[in-house]
């Protein structure tokens, strides 16, 4: 993971923005734990700050069929799919890098290929079986399984076979093959297997609201925002005539925020 421009869709980009030239700028919970995707569970993984470890080398092609801002996410499925042929899992990591907004969006086509296929490529993903003795055998079969389905994976099919033949040149060994555990009986998950975690609490935050016709419709906003902050401080700004004192502001507002700041 990364923050700031953490990876999102041109969709998500285009509607989660209050200003068209506002930036993101995301920032993840770096204490939260590791999460590692057991067998039977995909997630879109593309090729920002990415790493694969040596047994999943084979992984590091990108498709040449589908364009280049869908590529490594698409890659992503296919490649978890067949980490599973090998005991493999994909791993969450808390960010470690950041990535800052340029504010410069993608046309909506070129990610067309992950809206309107990845549905259908996933399903397709969990029922695909191999019986190839090896794992390049079954990389190749799972290739040309994507093509007979039509997933645009003809131009792949060579691609792959090219990249193999590479591999195999410098030396790459194959990892072994293993049992799908998909395919195998699961245990019952019990109490003592699972694992809450609590995000720890940002830091603290401050509201300049002004008192007349402003403050009332906020507080409910800030009596939600405290569930996820940690003390919130209330900074009042009072404009025209006044008909309470500093005291009984305090007193009011003081029931809901760590401390009241009065302006005049």
């Amino acid at each position: 993971m990364c923050n700031g421009l953490t990876d999102v869709d041109v969709v998500f980009y285009l509607t989660r923005k209050s200003l068209e030239m506002e930036s993101f700028n995301v920032h993840f919970d770096a204490d939260a734990p590791k999460v590692a995707l057991p067998q039977g569970v995909m997630a879109p993984v593309n090729s920002l700050n990415t790493m694969f470890h040596a047994p999943a080398f084979w992984g590091l092609a990108l498709p040449v069929s589908v364009s280049p801002m869908a590529s490594d996410v698409i890659r992503g499925y296919w490649a978890q799919r067949i980490l599973w042929e090998i005991g493999g899992q994909l791993v969450v990591y808390p960010p470690t890098v950041h990535r800052t907004d340029n504010v410069h969006a993608h046309p909506f086509d070129d990610e067309k290929d992950i809206h309107v296929n990845v549905g259908r490529l996933i399903n397709f993903l969990m029922g695909w079986r191999s019986t190839k003795p090896t794992l390049f055998e079954r990389i190749l079969d799972l290739s040309y399984a994507m093509a007979e389905e039509g997933f645009r994976w003809e131009k792949d099919l060579h691609f792959m076979v090219a990249w193999l033949q590479d591999l195999v040149v410098v030396g790459y060994r194959q990892p072994r093959l293993m049992s799908l555990e998909i395919d195998l009986p699961r245990a019952a998950i019990g109490h003592g297997d699972k694992h809450e975690f609590v995000p720890k609490k940002l830091p603290s935050v401050h509201l300049g609201v002004e008192e007349i016709g402003e403050v009332s419709t906020e507080i409910g906003n800030l009596i939600k925002w405290r569930k996820h902050f940690g003390d919130v401080e209330l900074i009042l700004h009072c404009t025209g005539p006044m008909d309470r004192t500093p005291l009984e502001w305090r007193l009011l507002y003081g029931r809901i925020f760590r401390a009241v700041v009065i302006l005049s």
